[in-house]
């Protein structure tokens, strides 16, 4: 490896590697919930301190007044408005920790863009969620399409168990949730919210799976769309010429001269073990002599099982004709060289996906983590001294889960994929050992899941396949569905709701 005034650093690669974790973590937030076209509103809560409630009666009654949204049969006052609002609020705040957003402060009187306010963003992402509730709803009824008796009892109870949350915190149910979802929203709005999301849901799901492809219509759709249904894998790394600001342009040539031989030396490595030797060594000659943060930074360097995204130049390049694995790229940026080599090239996925039930336990609901594990573990014990099969945890589910986007089918997801879900609960479902039938416990950042293992699925390519042409033929149909069914929206009503 070569040496001088190369001022070689590890910090671009640290750069790419919190990039990597936020993207991991947007992916994550979809995970245990189906991918819908409709936001799945947020029913585990948590009381807002110490909040001053004005007649809680009285705000209700003007909210209910209020008609903000309609449509051919569907009238839609601010006090659901208000909880839908807020969910989107609610649900944006539980993944950005680290938003600007002062919550002591009205969403109106705080700047999202030159252009929006907060409350600009939320209400504009409120609007398309219930644009898509109500068209859906208004196609279920045209089809004659009404909440069963299982959807209804799940129903109330999830609402029940959000009232007895509110009593262990001392007050009752619409104090509690008025301090969530806008002051004067009670129970009776809440549930008006969840029938009409969860008609449309269930018809969502309905349409969406109605859709049945033979095997020479997924192979044909593979082959035209095999870009985006194709994974690969990879490593890479950066090194960055580090100069002042006010160096001549002799030294400017000579760090990016250095940071280029360092980077087609890395080049020469065709194999990940070479690869990641070549970094290690790099990294104490630059002064690194943490073995932690230096098997961090190792680690950071692959990428696998990624898709194509046109804005990659590594992606670019790793679907050009005729790539193969070992193959090594070096993409020259603004004072820094890319070295990109190539793992897996792109390949459709072979292996099994997995079929599993699960049911959700939230320490919000049961008062800490210990007693959602303590629940898990009795609802588990229940299922033990029954029949133990599928469709009777599939009923435990339908009563006990806090997954909103599988309670309705009994806790179901089929066909999951590796990357889909989160770690913990994805190590579960590929675990070589698991058998049909099998039961455990499995901590997540969501809580407690108490999972119940179906067997494989179909081959990973196919699902993901059956999935994509699934997504674009349901969106067809929406579009049919949203040119026939209007949703008026009154802005000057809409603007009344306290953001």
């Amino acid at each position: 490896m070569g040496k001088g005034n190369r001022n070689r650093i590890a910090k671009e690669q640290e750069k790419a590697q919190k990039q990597k974790e936020l993207e991991k973590k947007q992916r994550r937030q979809r995970r245990i919930k189906i991918a819908t076209a409709v936001l799945v509103p947020c029913f585990a809560v948590v009381l807002i301190g110490a909040i001053v409630l004005g007649s809680l009666s009285a705000a209700g009654k003007f909210l209910r007044s209020t008609i903000s949204v309609t449509s051919d049969s569907y009238e839609i006052d601010n006090a659901m408005m208000s909880y839908f609002f807020n969910s989107q609020v609610q649900y944006y705040l539980s993944n950005n920790s680290n938003s600007s957003i002062d919550q002591t402060k009205s969403l109106k009187s705080q700047r999202y863009s030159d252009t929006q306010t907060w409350f600009d963003y939320f209400m504009s992402g409120t609007k398309a969620q219930v644009q898509q509730l109500v068209v859906l709803a208004e196609a279920a009824k045209a089809e004659g399409v009404e909440l069963t008796d299982e959807e209804k009892t799940s129903i109330k109870n999830q609402l029940d168990a959000i009232d007895k949350q509110a009593q262990a915190q001392g007050t009752t149910f619409d104090k509690y949730i008025s301090s969530i979802y806008g002051n004067g929203v009670t129970r009776e709005d809440m549930q008006r919210c969840m029938e009409l999301y969860t008609l449309a849901n269930s018809f969502y799901e309905q349409k969406y799976n109605g859709f049945t492809y033979s095997d020479e219509e997924l192979e044909a759709y593979f082959e035209k769309n095999q870009q985006t249904l194709t994974v690969y894998s990879y490593k890479s790394y950066t090194v960055k010429a580090e100069f002042d600001s006010d160096a001549s342009e002799e030294a400017k040539t000579e760090a990016l001269a250095a940071a280029k031989a360092s980077a087609d030396e890395l080049a020469a490595c065709t194999t990940a073990e070479a690869f990641d030797e070549w970094v290690k060594a790099f990294l104490k000659e630059t002064g690194e002599d943490d073995e932690e943060k230096i098997e961090k930074t190792l680690k950071s360097t692959l990428t696998e099982d990624t898709t194509y995204s046109s804005s990659s130049e590594i992606a670019k390049w790793a679907y050009e004709e005729g790539r193969k694995a070992g193959d090594t790229k070096v993409i020259e940026g603004t004072n820094k060289y890319t070295v990109a080599l190539l793992i897996k090239a792109p390949a459709r996925e072979e292996y099994p996906t997995k079929n599993v039930r699960h049911i959700l336990f939230t320490e919000e609901t049961y008062g800490s983590a210990d007693a959602a594990l303590e629940k898990a573990t009795a609802v588990r014990k229940e299922f033990s001294n029954g029949e133990k099969t599928a469709e009777a945890f599939g009923t435990l589910a339908e009563k006990y889960t806090e997954d909103t986007g599988s309670a309705a089918n009994g806790g179901q997801y089929l066909n999951v994929r590796k990357g889909q879900m989160v770690e913990a609960f994805e190590d579960w479902c590929f675990d070589e050992a698991r058998t049909v039938g099998e039961t455990g416990i499995v901590e997540t950042d969501y809580g407690y899941h108490l999972m119940y293992f179906e067997g494989d699925g179909d081959v990973a390519w196919k699902a993901k396949t059956t999935e994509a042409k699934r997504a674009e033929d349901y969106e067809a149909l929406y579009e049919t569905y949203e040119s026939k069914y209007k949703v008026n929206f009154s802005d000057k009503l809409l603007k009344k709701i306290k953001g």
